[in-house]
């Protein structure tokens, strides 16, 4: 790959819960994330808890 961009940036069509053909999902089995037994890659790595400002219990129009 030598530095080449193999995955450009990208948003969800949507702003529904994070499915497996999302671009970070995508972005998780390019770099090898198997998601057997798993909802998507996010969930085979644990990372739940961060789906979503709610998740980690922030709002997302809280200001600075």
């Amino acid at each position: 790959m030598d530095g080449d961009i193999i995955f450009s940036a990208a948003k969800p069509d949507t702003r529904d819960s994070i499915g497996p053909d999302d671009p970070i999902n995508a972005a998780l089995r390019r770099l090898g994330v198997e998601a057997a037994g798993h909802a998507d890659a996010f969930a085979a790595l644990g990372l739940g808890r961060f789906r979503s400002l709610e998740h980690l219990g922030l709002d997302e129009d809280e200001d600075d």
